[in-house]
């Protein structure tokens, strides 16, 4: 089953009027410009499923993304649950890893939503996203990818060598 044209439901009815319209358009441009294509599910509850396993039902069933190409970008939220899970495709993972996905919910998402700002929050994200994606990411590096790995890497040998 193909994704639907639709690329924003909001089943909680979280988002302000005109957000998802806003976020569709910006969903759907970014397909039209680059092929990714990405979908935002929100739900009011998870109904006892795990959000991951939930979420990548959803995710291989819609078919989200280029089949060659496998950039397809699932952001399922749980309301009730307070859960948010990110599904990147395989063809996206040089760019935009599991790991940097977890960051933009952690430091991006889950603030926002905490003040109930959902379409604010998901903005912010879309647009890390396709920044991340287009390789222009300009953004404060830490909040996004942590402690460079090089400091990881020394603070090791200093300990390992001690």
């Amino acid at each position: 089953m193909e994704c639907p044209f639709l690329q924003v439901y909001d089943f909680a009815g979280v988002l302000a009027p005109g957000e998802s319209e806003m976020i569709q358009k910006a969903l759907k441009d970014w397909q039209d410009s680059t092929s990714i294509e990405m979908a935002v599910i929100i739900d009011a509850s998870l109904e006892d499923e795990d959000v991951f396993d939930y979420s990548l039902k959803i995710a291989q069933s819609w078919g989200i993304g280029d089949k060659s190409t496998n950039n397809g970008i699932l952001l399922y939220i749980s309301v009730g649950d307070k859960k948010i899970f990110m599904h990147i495709g395989p063809g996206l993972q040089g760019v935009i890893p599991d790991a940097l996905g977890k960051r933009i919910i952690e430091n991006q998402l889950k603030p926002a939503f905490r003040e109930q700002k959902y379409g604010e929050g998901i903005s912010a994200a879309i647009l890390t996203l396709q920044q991340l994606a287009a390789g222009t990411y300009q953004g404060d590096a830490n909040a996004i990818h942590g402690p460079p790995f090089g400091l990881f890497f020394i603070l090791f040998l200093i300990c390992f060598l001690s």
